[in-house]
C-alpha cells in the first residue's frame, strides 16, 4: 500500500514531490551498537502520543513528550493532527505504534538486554527537519544519560518517515544507535537515516498486524538485525 506505485496517481505524485524536497541530514560518526542481547532499548515515536495529563501536540510542533516505561496504555492518548493514516490499529493494539509490551517480552526472552525507563514521542507531520534538530539532539543526550544503547524509531503518517529519519541522525550525535521503520522508502532514501527497515504495510500500521504479537516482534527482529549487520547507512526491505 505504501509503495508510491500503489497509490492513486495524484497522491503518488504529491508524495513523490514531498520526498524530493527532503534533504539528507548530516550523519553523525558511525556507531557500532552494543550486542543486542546486552542493549537497553528505547522507543522514539512520532505518532503524537502522550499521557492524558500532558499538553497535547499542536500543528507544527517540534517538541516532545516523555512516556515512562511502566505506563498503562489506558493513560496514553493521541493528538496527532494528520488524518491521513489508519488509526484503527492503535485502538486494537497500541503496541503497533508503540511496542512497549513487545520490548518487555523480548527482554524476558533474552533477545534484548533491557527496556529503557523513559521513551519519547514527537508529532510526526513535520516536513521541516532542521526544526527538529535541537529537540532531537536533546533527546539523544537524555537517552545516553539513561544508559540507552538503541533507539527504535517508529513513524505512522505520510510525512513521518522522513521526520524519524532526521531524528535518528540527530539522536546518533549523542552516541545512541538508532534503527528506523520506513513506511515510504523514497523519504528514507532522501533523508538517509543510519539504519532503516522499509515495510510494506499501510500507513498507521508500522509493525503490520494488530492481531499478532509475534508478527510485530518479527518486524522488530528484522529491524534489529540491521544493527548487527550494517557498516554504513543502510535501508533494507522487509520480505513480502
Amino acid at each position: 500500500m505504501v509503495r508510491l506505485s500503489d497509490l492513486h496517481e495524484v497522491e503518488a505524485a504529491h508524495m513523490r514531490t514531498r520526498a524530493s524536497e527532503m534533504q539528507p541530514v548530516a550523519a553523525a560518526a558511525w556507531i557500532s551498537p552494543t550486542i543486542l542481547n546486552q542493549a537497553t532499548v528505547a522507543i522514539v515515536s512520532n505518532a503524537g502520543l502522550h499521557r492524558r495529563t500532558d499538553e497535547p501536540f499542536k500543528l507544527g510542533a517540534v517538541d516532545y513528550r516523555l512516556i515512562p516505561g511502566d505506563v498503562d496504555f489506558s493513560e496514553v492518548v493521541v493528538s496527532h493532527v494528520s488524518t491521513n493514516f489508519d488509526r484503527s490499529a492503535f485502538q486494537q493494539d497500541p503496541n503497533i505504534w508503540f511496542p512497549l509490551d513487545r520490548l518487555r517480552e523480548m527482554q524476558d526472552d533474552g533477545e534484548i538486554g533491557g527496556v529503557s525507563q523513559w521513551h519519547y514521542s514527537f508529532m510526526g507531520a513535520q516536513p521541516n527537519h532542521q526544526a527538529l534538530a535541537d529537540a532531537g539532539e536533546e533527546v539523544g543526550r537524555l537517552l545516553a544519560a539513561d544508559g540507552v544503547d538503541v533507539a527504535f524509531m517508529v513513524p505512522v503518517c505520510p510525512i513521518s518517515t522522513g521526520a524519524v529519519g532526521a531524528l535518528a541522525n540527530y539522536i546518533e550525535r549523542a552516541g545512541v544507535a538508532t534503527v528506523s521503520i520506513s513506511l515510504i522508502r523514497e523519504q528514507s532514501e532522501a533523508v538517509r537515516p543510519p539504519r532503516a527497515l522499509w515495510v510494506p504495510f499501510a500507513l498507521g500500521r508500522p509493525l503490520g498486524s494488530s492481531a499478532s504479537a509475534e508478527f510485530q516482534k518479527n518486524v522488530m527482529r528484522a529491524a534489529f538485525r540491521i544493527l548487527e549487520t550494517a557498516v554504513d547507512p543502510t535501508i533494507e526491505d522487509y520480505p513480502i
